[in-house]
């Protein structure tokens, strides 16, 4: 079987474009790393503006009517909902934590 000639000069192209970029692309991932403590200083500065914790208490009250919501869906018994309940409080509390050592990165960083 021989291969057209088209077919073999659009690999070739193909292959002299990937090799061109693969060098920008590495140069772009190395940039990344190079600003990652601007990068985390900046989100400690968001996490602490109160900005942030009122949009923080937003979106805690519409998860809250989410779940209700889901629940009502789910027609759960009294029993279920207990169990639902205590399923999306491990959650949060697992997020509280997440976030608690995020802030202390952040006091840590700042002094």
């Amino acid at each position: 079987m021989k291969t057209p000639q088209s077919v073999r000069i659009a690999a070739a192209l193909i292959t002299c474009a990937m090799l061109s970029a693969a060098p920008l692309a590495m140069a772009q991932g190395f940039e990344k790393g190079a600003n990652k403590y601007q990068r985390m200083q900046e989100q400690c500065e968001q996490m602490t503006s109160t900005d942030m914790q009122a949009r923080k208490a937003q979106q805690q009250q519409r998860m809250m009517e989410r779940r209700n919501q889901t629940a009502d869906r789910l027609k759960l018994t009294d029993e279920q909902r207990g169990t639902w309940n205590d399923m999306q409080k491990e959650r949060q509390q697992q997020m509280q934590k997440k976030m608690e050592k995020q802030q202390k990165r952040c006091d840590k960083m700042a002094k």
